[in-house]
């Protein structure tokens, strides 16, 4: 169970059994109380020594003394000085003494007993308190033992969950502890002197439910529980080179953006708060420690791919820059294993695919990524581009000459579509397209009604339709004839 859903608190003075007391006032005056006792540690593991043998006897599992509890149980028995009763001298339920969530919880008090075996062997005779010590569900136990003014008073303070196993026993020492009270609580009885009761500012309660509420890649916002009698809130960060908490920022709400992250980073928070009295800070508790991590955006798609450049053997690629890319990955399609291939990186935005096939189609396609703590992350794929690389340069085979006429002749070229002749009347002139030559069966070319006598230039070149596109090859060496 959660540590509002079961309480289990049972009082014990002498072998006299108190009920539950309600709350006072919260509206009554706050004051510190200075007591000097000695933590008994030695003492509080011989109680679980016999609280074990009393669970062995039945059947039930030992428990393990946490160390945080065994804290909180030797302040509930610090504050049972003050006040004897599961309202704690603030007016406080005795469960807000531990902060952890510890599953269901169970609280034994006792006073005026001598010895161990004494107030354990009252607890085992009263039908509370021997509940809560051979409860099935509990797992844990704080013990407390404090000794004030030749008295002794008791605490036992059970959980379901142990998150901080005690490996040792501590030695016995003396400690002064400022309890906060209601001021009516503060008795004549207790024999307090006046100098140890001191007037104080109660300051605001422990921040409680942090966490992180929006992630961006540059900013983490953090909310938290609104805490009783807080002006305002403080948040720290931890910063890992200098390897010591920071404060980052100030805020009167609940909640707060730290800006200029880093991507994909994890950060380390927490948060207190404070309460302002007559310009002076009053500072509570820190929150629980909140780990949280920056987002990571993926690069854009690459878009506006095209190839900017074709020759025999290779292709040239060239494409828009990516937003947020570190680099690009180029993918070639393999016609035979019918699947992509990756074929090259760049963080530049054109590529050259080498070793390619003259007069041949092909497909691409580019992704962005981006490098963020040694790990890719990708954008989408670009839209496919067919294109396809030059075909090899032609050679003119023979120029003859006729009544009128000129007769080309030339090598078929491979994988091209067409070829397209040109002519000029000197070597270096302006040469003009005479005709173009859609079958790339087609050999030869006669170009008629030339004039008689006057020496004509030729050259050709390849082209490869793609989409719609020419890819034109490189022009053959000239040859000249003269017109018989």
């Amino acid at each position: 169970m959660t540590l509002k859903k079961l309480f289990l608190n049972v009082l014990f003075i002498a072998i006299l059994i108190i009920g539950i007391t309600t709350s006072v006032a919260a509206t009554s005056k706050t004051v510190l109380v200075n007591i000097k006792v000695t933590n008994d540690y030695k003492t509080a593991y011989e109680i679980l020594e016999l609280v074990n043998k009393e669970r062995t006897k039945a059947g039930k599992t030992k428990l393990t003394m946490d160390k945080d509890l065994m804290e909180t149980a030797m302040l509930r028995a610090s504050e049972a000085v003050i006040k004897f009763s599961h309202t704690r001298p603030d007016g406080s339920a005795w469960y807000t003494a531990e902060k952890k969530d510890i599953g269901s919880m169970g609280e034994n008090l006792a006073i005026g007993f001598g010895s161990t075996t004494k107030v354990m062997d009252a607890w085992m005779k009263s039908e509370g308190h021997r509940a809560n010590i051979l409860k099935d569900k509990y797992r844990t136990v704080g013990i407390g033992v404090v000794k004030y003014n030749g008295s002794y008073y008791w605490a036992q303070f059970f959980g379901e969950e142990n998150l901080n196993k005690a490996t040792s026993i501590p030695k016995n020492k003396t400690v002064t502890r400022k309890i906060k009270a209601l001021k009516e609580n503060v008795k004549d009885e207790y024999n307090f002197k006046i100098d140890e009761l001191k007037s104080a500012e109660t300051k605001p309660n422990k921040v409680t439910g942090l966490k992180s509420k929006k992630q961006t890649t540059t900013s983490i916002t953090l909310n938290w529980s609104k805490a009783s009698g807080a002006t305002g809130y403080e948040i720290y960060k931890y910063n890992t080179s200098k390897k010591k908490w920071e404060k980052i920022g100030t805020t009167t709400k609940t909640s707060y953006e730290i800006k200029k992250l880093k991507e994909g980073t994890k950060y380390k928070f927490k948060v207190r708060a404070y309460k302002t009295v007559s310009k002076k800070k009053y500072y509570g508790s820190y929150s629980s420690e909140l780990q949280a991590t920056t987002k990571i955006s993926n690069p854009s798609k690459v878009k506006g791919l095209k190839a900017k450049k074709q020759a025999t053997t290779s292709i040239t690629l060239n494409w828009s820059k990516a937003s947020g890319a570190t680099g690009y990955e180029i993918y070639k399609y393999n016609t035979s294993k019918k699947k992509w291939e990756k074929v090259g990186s760049t963080t530049k935005t054109s590529y050259t695919v080498k070793k390619l096939k003259a007069g041949t189609k092909y497909k691409f396609k580019v992704r962005a990524y981006k490098t963020v703590n040694k790990k890719k992350y990708y954008g989408s794929y670009s839209s496919e581009l067919q294109t396809a690389t030059k075909t090899s340069t032609p050679k003119i085979t023979s120029v003859t000459t006729g009544s009128k006429k000129a007769n080309l002749k030339w090598k078929k070229v491979s994988g091209a579509t067409g070829y397209e002749i040109y002519m000029a009347t000197s070597k270096n002139g302006k040469y003009s397209k005479v005709k173009t030559i859609t079958k790339a069966s087609t050999g030869k070319y006669s170009k008629t009604k030339l004039k008689k006598n006057k020496k004509y230039y030729f050259k050709i070149r390849t082209y490869k339709t793609v989409n719609g596109k020419k890819i034109y090859s490189s022009y053959s060496s000239v040859k000249s004839i003269k017109i018989k």
